[in-house]
């Protein structure tokens, strides 16, 4: 199986389009790809990167991943409760 490159595409005219959008009263016109943070819970792997791991969220992950579906089911109880 090869897992080397599928293919290339020259985006080199959209880009020349795209520089005319860079301008403050162009940005809303400008495409840009979207960012998404990549949750890193590990604390290990986040050392190893120089990132802080929020400990509710390494708590959150350690839960979900020991008790599954047990989280989201405590948390409609406890909305159902408060309500």
């Amino acid at each position: 199986m090869n897992d080397g490159i599928i293919d290339l595409e020259d985006v080199s005219d959209f880009m020349r389009l795209q520089r005319e959008h860079t301008r403050p009263a162009m940005y809303a016109q400008l495409i840009t790809p979207r960012e998404m943070v990549y949750p890193v819970i590990d604390s290990t792997i986040a050392a190893r990167l120089g990132i802080f791991v929020a400990l509710h969220m390494y708590i959150r992950n350690v839960f979900k991943r020991l008790f599954g579906t047990i989280v989201a089911w405590s948390q409609k109880v406890i909305l159902q409760y408060r309500n």
